[in-house]
């Protein structure tokens, strides 16, 4: 089967979704017979979103499709095809523009999978009718894409088939005629550097740090994290997720619970443990008056188990510079799952998870001492993100 065409080597001039008739005859532009044409896009970006925007630094060009990233939902605008007869007798009708595609009435799609991103994309359907940003209901094709922790780019290569279901007199088309498309889609998180970045919580990124240099992360009054990364500092995926934690909540509802998730347990490329401050959010509350001295810090693990690990942060209202911290400080080089609560928390013995924790070394404030590894995680397997914030 012959590749598809790439809009911009063939000089195609885009057809209006609702132009001509679905067995117009074919134009030098038009995808070579057996062939699915996508809409390379409008300079912004060849894929749009779901109210028909294109999506800005997606790209398309001859199969390949890039700047896509997890958790993302995409659609791709279908301009035609040319049918392969069932028969295997030669050439079939052509098809003018993408809505009979995408009526599941009309063609069936069978989609294959292949390469190291394959299951990163959940679902690619057909989606007919849908308006673009300027009125016109185009046929697309929908792809959505799984959350993710991944730090590296990974390519998916997808194999899409459209399949007459049945014989038209009117368009030409008899069941079983055909065509095809195949789609390299390059799926990667956005990568943040520098040494000093502030992110939202809940945003998606993978950090990387300046190598040999102090670095920081400040997740808008929920936490800060800072290290001073080695001499080859490698990436991280940064999200940190506020999302609560529905059964643990309903396990102690007389609790005013907080949580704050760092997907996949990250490790911290850094010279010596980071210092990782999870911000006082009672302080926050209005006509709330809670100690936070007197607050409890849990590690959750992939279960939803929690573990007390209160004596392993030190709360510090400033910092030994006279700076406002009101938060708790742990020294750790990976990046785990904690509840902060503000009463005492009963927790069953036998607690599933890896903990690996030495309370000796915790740091007070103004301590430099690096007396060995204090690393908290929870999650005994990587625990991709379940929601927004």
């Amino acid at each position: 089967m012959k590749k598809l065409l790439s809009l911009a080597a063939a000089g195609l001039v885009i057809l209006s979704c609702l132009s001509a008739g679905v067995f117009a005859a074919p134009s030098p532009g038009d995808p070579s017979p057996g062939s699915v044409l996508i809409d390379a896009g409008t300079g912004v970006g060849a894929a749009y979103d779901e109210d028909g925007m294109p999506i800005s630094g997606t790209v398309y060009n001859g199969g390949s499709l890039e700047g896509f990233e997890p958790d993302q939902t995409v659609y791709l605008k279908l301009n035609g095809a040319v049918l392969l007869k069932a028969s295997g007798e030669g050439p079939g009708v052509p098809v003018g523009d993408g809505n009979p595609l995408a009526d599941k009435d009309l063609f069936k799609l069978k989609v294959k999978k292949d390469g190291d991103g394959r299951g990163l994309v959940k679902e690619v359907s057909q989606v007919g009718e849908k308006k673009d940003a300027n009125g016109t209901r185009c046929g697309w094709v929908k792809i959505v894409i799984a959350p993710s922790d991944l730090t590296e780019e990974q390519k998916a290569e997808l194999s899409l088939t459209f399949t007459a279901k049945e014989d038209d007199a009117v368009n030409g088309w008899e069941e079983g005629d055909y065509a095809a498309v195949n789609l390299n889609l390059w799926i990667s998180p956005p990568v943040k550097s520098g040494d000093d970045y502030d992110a939202d919580p809940g945003e998606q990124f993978v950090y990387h740090p300046v190598s040999n240099e102090k670095n920081g992360v400040n997740w808008d009054s929920v936490a800060t994290l800072s290290f001073m990364a080695d001499d080859d500092a490698s990436k991280f995926y940064a999200k940190l997720s506020t999302k609560a934690d529905s059964a643990v909540c309903e396990r102690y509802p007389d609790a005013e619970l907080y949580f704050r998730d760092f997907s996949g347990t990250p490790a911290i490329s850094a010279s010596s443990r980071a210092t990782l401050t999870l911000l006082n959010p009672f302080a926050q509350e209005d006509n709330v008056k809670v100690n936070p001295e007197s607050c409890h810090i849990y590690t959750k693990d992939a279960e939803g188990e929690l573990a007390d690990v209160t004596s392993l942060f030190t709360y510090l209202d400033t910092d030994e510079d006279g700076n406002e911290v009101d938060g708790w400080r742990l020294k750790t080089r990976m990046l785990g799952s904690y509840v902060i609560s503000d009463v005492p928390l009963d927790t069953a013995d036998g607690v599933s998870g890896t903990f690996l924790t030495r309370p000796e070394t915790v740091e007070l404030a103004g301590s430099s001492a690096d007396t060995g590894y204090s690393g908290i995680t929870n999650n005994t397997k990587p625990n991709p993100p379940t929601g927004r914030i």
